[in-house]
């Protein structure tokens, strides 16, 4: 499978969706998130860090899925010993939540409850495999600039750079159920934070309920 570049052209991709902008922004602002794998038949999920660029700004963002993965079986965390198995690696799925972005633009800042609809969730499947090739100089300056801490892990872990290609893209930040953006679409995609509309007005309501409420209590 050929490498995507870094900056793939949308003239040569599919026109992007709001919907795959959202996605994008998502991945933009995450450092984290559940990766899920399946280990002899059983779902296993673990905390993992990640990374789509090496630089803050927006067009640097390539939307690709890097990881720093212990494959030695004495570090590994569950269902990541597997990887070390074979460079086709094996299918998985990571899990966002904009309720764990920062204050400003997580759901706490519009009183959401992560559960809500209104609070963005994504889920990208497919792939999960170590690097090759210019790929693993590129996932490692994308991870290093954002988790700097990863240069001084211990080599005897066996940290590689592993990268997800997402086969399905979903996500929901409103009412009425989620939406498949296609990969091709995903990619194409700028970064941005798109909110419906209604969306934005409840949220801006219950943000304000909040601050009232929380004042009245100061001063009762």
């Amino acid at each position: 499978m050929p490498l995507l570049p870094l900056l793939a052209s949308p003239a040569l991709l599919a026109s992007s969706s709001p919907e795959a902008e959202t996605a994008r922004w998502m991945v933009a602002r995450s450092d984290w998130g559940y990766v899920t794998t399946l280990t002899d038949g059983a779902p296993s999920a673990a905390v993992l860090s990640l990374s789509d660029s090496a630089c803050s700004d927006a067009a640097c963002h390539s939307g690709r899925l890097f990881f720093y993965i212990a494959t030695s079986v004495a570090a590994s965390q569950p269902g990541a010993s597997s990887l070390a198995d074979a460079d086709s690696g094996c299918n998985a799925s990571l899990t966002l939540s904009q309720a764990a972005l920062n204050r400003s633009t997580g759901c706490e800042a519009a009183a959401l409850d992560p559960e809500d609809p209104r609070c963005t969730k994504l889920t990208l499947s497919g792939r999960l495999a170590r690097t090759q090739g210019p790929a693993t100089a590129l996932g490692r300056a994308a991870l290093f600039a954002r988790h700097p801490q990863m240069r001084r892990w211990p080599a005897s872990h066996g940290f590689e750079v592993f990268e997800l290609r997402p086969a399905d893209v979903w996500m929901i930040d409103f009412y009425g159920g989620g939406a498949h953006i296609p990969p091709e679409e995903y990619y194409a995609a700028t970064p941005r934070h798109n909110v419906p509309p209604s969306a934005a007005s409840t949220a801006a309501t219950a943000a304000t309920t909040a601050t009232a409420a929380a004042a009245t209590a100061a001063t009762a």
